[in-house]
Parts: structure tokens; C-alpha cells; sequence
């Protein structure tokens, strides 16, 4: 054997064993792979792997013209051409970042969510390698889901408790009418400044819709009442006779009286009564004498 064709068969046996090495990698990277391999060629025919074809109930057959069966979205749900996935991407030479796409087929109507990553794969080829994400972007789509629904609820959950607020507001201070030009406006509980706020708004807006003359704010179940409260309250009476209507308190608990003392809140010109009735008399005498001034001018100016 000359050396020509020494150097010949080492030639030869150096590329069987490239061709070996080649086969080898091919079958660890494409045939025995557990992830989705698809390897696509410049003139768009694709070669998939057994677990591609797993994941995508399929099998490859040459003359398939897979890009009018098969359907490829964004998880924005806009259509990508078959020419904007990544293995096609990866045909201009560089290495596409991982993206998620689903696949719609006849044999697969609900898709298939697939996470993609492709890369050069010699000349005039790419390399595509995936996994099914399915159940994990079904899960999340539920999370999601089940996190709107909870924001609803939660919103719902609100609303109620402001309706609750505002049911047993009008229930613990309410404002009744006891005659024709008198108001009284009980108050149970504890009175805090946001209460004391909104019962201030509803009792303004009442005194200046009934044109009532006298407003007596019972405070007989008042137990407790804070600086905020109290300097609202004393504004609040001063509110009232600026409608022209009268205000008056009655059932001041010690407590309260000592409390209003100590914050240096005077509720001079105010009248206090010891209890509901005493107050209502008062009001109501008031009330009645007013009547008949007004009935007097009536007939004099007649």
C-alpha cells in the first residue's frame, strides 16, 4: 500500500469517526432526548423527534404541508407565522431566546403550550428544542383566574360591609321626627370621629331638607367620646343654629360632661337637659309658643 493511500484510509476512518460521533450526538440530542427536538431546514421541511411527535399527537411525513394544518399563537393570543417561530428565526444564525407559543391542530383543537429554544444547527438548519407547558399555563391561567375572582369578591366583601356600615348607622343614630318642627337624634355606643362625622352630615342635610326648629341630640348612650368627636360635636350644634334651628343635648353621663371639661370644649349657650323627656318638653313648649307669635303677626298684618 503506498503511502497515498495510507493517508487515504486514515482520512476515511477519521470521518467515519465524525460520522459516528455525529450519530451519537444525534441520537443523544434528537432521538433519545425527553424534550421535543425539531430540526428545520432552510426550505421549511421540519424532522421531529418521537417525543415531539408525542406532544403534538403527530406524526412527521415528508410532503406534509404542516404549515396550513397547524395553527401558532402568542400568549397574547395574535397569530405568529410559521415563519416567526424560533426554529425559523434561528435560520439566520443566531440563537433565539425561549418563547412560548401554542400549537392548534385538527388533532389538537385545545393547543398545545410550547416553551421554545432554538440555535444555529449547521448550515442552512436549526435545532428547536421544547417542552410541553401546558398544565403549568393552565395552572397559572387558573391562579389568575381564581386571583380576579377573589379580587371581586373581595371587592364585593367591601361594598357589604359599607352597606352594613351604613345600615347600622341609621340604626344606632338615627333622626326621627317627633313633631312637626322638632327633631331628635339618639346616639348609642361609642362615638368615634368617623361616626360623629357622618351622623353630622346626615343631621345638616336633615335639618336643612324638614326646616326643623329644634334639633335635640340624645347622647344618653354615650359612654365614651374622644378630642376629635368632641370638638366635632360642638361644631357641629353650632352648624345646626346657623340653619336657624335650635340645638339642644341631652343624658350627658358624667363621664362625657368631664371629659368635655378636661378638653377645655365650652358649650356655652347650649342648652342641656337631663334626659330625653325633659328635653322634648322644652322643645315642644318652645315650639308651641312660637306658633302663636307667628299667628299674632299673621292677624296684625291682616
Amino acid at each position: 500500500m503506498s503511502d497515498e493511500d495510507g493517508a487515504l484510509e486514515d482520512e476515511l476512518a477519521r470521518e467515519r469517526a465524525r460520522l459516528e460521533t455525529f450519530r451519537l450526538i444525534r441520537a443523544t440530542l434528537f432521538e433519545d432526548s425527553r424534550d421535543g427536538v425539531c430540526i428545520v431546514s432552510a426550505d421549511g421541511s421540519v424532522e421531529l423527534n418521537a417525543t415531539a411527535e408525542a406532544m403534538l399527537s403527530t406524526v412527521s411525513e415528508p410532503g406534509d404541508d404542516w404549515q396550513e394544518s397547524w395553527g401558532f399563537f402568542r400568549l397574547d393570543g395574535s397569530r405568529c407565522e410559521a415563519s416567526e417561530l424560533p426554529g425559523f428565526l434561528a435560520l439566520s444564525g443566531a440563537a433565539v431566546p425561549t418563547q412560548i407559543v401554542q400549537c392548534v391542530s385538527p388533532d389538537l383543537p385545545e393547543g398545545v403550550y410550547l416553551s421554545i429554544d432554538a440555535r444555529p444547527f449547521g448550515p442552512g438548519r436549526s435545532i428547536s428544542v421544547f417542552q410541553d407547558v401546558s398544565a403549568q399555563f393552565k395552572l397559572e391561567s387558573k391562579l389568575e383566574e381564581r386571583g380576579r375572582q377573589l379580587a371581586a369578591s373581595e371587592a364585593e366583601n367591601a361594598a357589604l360591609v359599607e352597606r352594613l356600615r351604613l345600615a347600622i348607622d341609621q340604626i344606632a343614630t338615627p333622626i326621627l321626627r317627633v313633631a312637626k318642627d322638632v327633631l331628635v337624634m339618639p346616639i348609642i355606643g361609642v362615638l368615634d370621629a368617623a361616626r360623629s362625622a357622618r351622623a353630622a352630615e346626615r343631621l345638616l342635610h336633615e335639618v336643612s331638607s324638614s326646616g326643623a326648629r329644634w334639633v335635640i341630640v340624645d347622647v344618653t348612650g354615650v359612654e365614651i367620646i374622644d378630642t376629635t368627636t368632641a370638638d366635632l360635636f360642638s361644631k357641629v350644634t353650632r352648624a345646626v343654629e346657623l340653619l336657624g334651628c335650635r340645638a339642644a343635648i341631652s343624658g350627658m353621663r358624667p363621664a362625657v360632661a368631664r371629659t368635655l371639661i378636661e378638653l377645655g370644649i365650652s358649650m356655652d349657650g347650649l342648652p342641656s337637659y337631663r334626659n330625653l323627656r325633659h328635653a322634648l318638653e322644652a322643645a315642644l313648649a318652645e315650639s308651641k309658643v312660637s306658633r302663636r307669635r307667628r299667628r299674632r303677626r299673621e292677624e296684625v298684618r291682616a
